[in-house]
């Protein structure tokens, strides 16, 4: 199969953009209880663009939209306008808006209420504590799952940051992150149903800590003994997002090989297959990868949009890396 990633680049580029609904944004993963997810998954499809080159000036309306639904009670962002706002949700609307000048909007309020969700253990949870969320999931047992320090909410928490540059703020969640990884190299992820994305972004926010290299190094060897033996294109662009961060020489055969498989699952409208990817476990459960009868539903992302955006990212990665 001859590689034409610049055309599988603007194939799914295109998709994206009809997809965008009449106010910039975009929808996806819907559930039977809380609608589809708005600000997150814009934020998410919006860096992805931005990061494919695409003018900021196209994705202007995009950014006010998002920006015009912040919590005017809590300062952050969550799955869409009518549920509590959430740090990853408002981690991935600073990465986005932060690239459009908003700086009094994100520095004041938005900042404070993602830093309150960092742990004395250094690690970012989904969640703060509050009588709100304890109300609203109080049939659920307790909401101790949802309000712990988390790996993949942390890599995600620790990159806005940065983006920002308070890195002073963050030393104790890059240690957290270093002591929290598996032997075997992966992170644990809790809203999803692999540890690739956690582990993916976990190398994204560590790529440039030099104290990080053998843990980064480890993990990227976990994601290619995982990526040719799956059938999931989400997963197996994320793969290739951990392994092209700093790609070596040595694993060019295994990336050429990956791509060819990613690129199997592009469909003619230029989008990617979607699979059932994002879990939702009950907001006591404290370790999903192990309980597993905890888990309220999971669910794929209908629009296929946040998987196109995912590959889009990956194909960008790799176009540079060749």
């Amino acid at each position: 199969m001859k590689i034409d990633i610049e055309e599988s680049i603007n194939r799914a580029i295109n998709f994206i953009f009809l997809s965008q609904k009449s106010d910039g944004s975009w929808k996806d993963f819907k559930s039977h209880t809380r609608g589809e997810s708005i600000y997150w998954v814009s934020s998410y499809v919006g860096l992805s663009l931005l990061q494919a080159g695409i003018p900021k000036s196209k994705l202007e309306l995009t950014a006010k939209s998002i920006l015009n639904r912040q919590s005017h009670e809590y300062g952050g962002w969550g799955y869409h306008e009518k549920v509590i706002p959430d740090a990853d949700s408002t981690a991935n609307v600073i990465l986005f808006l932060s690239n459009f000048g908003y700086k009094e909007e994100i520095n004041n309020r938005a900042v404070d209420f993602l830093l309150k969700h960092k742990k004395s253990s250094g690690g970012f949870s989904t969640f703060l504590k509050s009588d709100n969320l304890e109300n609203e999931y109080k049939n659920y047992g307790s909401i101790d799952g949802w309000c712990q320090d988390i790996s993949d909410v942390t890599a995600i928490s620790i990159l806005a940051l940065k983006q920002l540059n308070l890195r002073e703020k963050i030393q104790d969640s890059i240690k957290y992150l270093i002591k929290s990884q598996e032997t075997d190299g992966r992170w644990k992820a809790y809203w999803w149903n692999d540890d690739i994305y956690a582990t993916a972004y976990v190398i994204e926010a560590l790529k440039d800590e030099n104290k990080a290299t053998n843990s980064i190094i480890k993990a990227q060897k976990w994601l290619l003994s995982r990526c040719l033996n799956l059938d999931i294109p989400f997963y197996i662009a994320l793969c290739l997002q951990g392994i092209l961060i700093n790609s070596k020489e040595e694993y060019k055969k295994t990336v050429e090989k990956c791509i060819r498989l990613l690129l199997s699952y592009q469909l003619s409208d230029g989008s990617f297959k979607s699979y059932t990817i994002l879990r939702i476990p009950y907001s006591s459960n404290i370790d999903p990868w192990n309980n597993k009868k905890m888990i309220e539903y999971e669910l794929y992302d209908n629009n296929r949009v946040f998987t196109t955006a995912t590959c889009l990212k990956a194909l960008c990665l790799y176009k540079n890396y060749i």
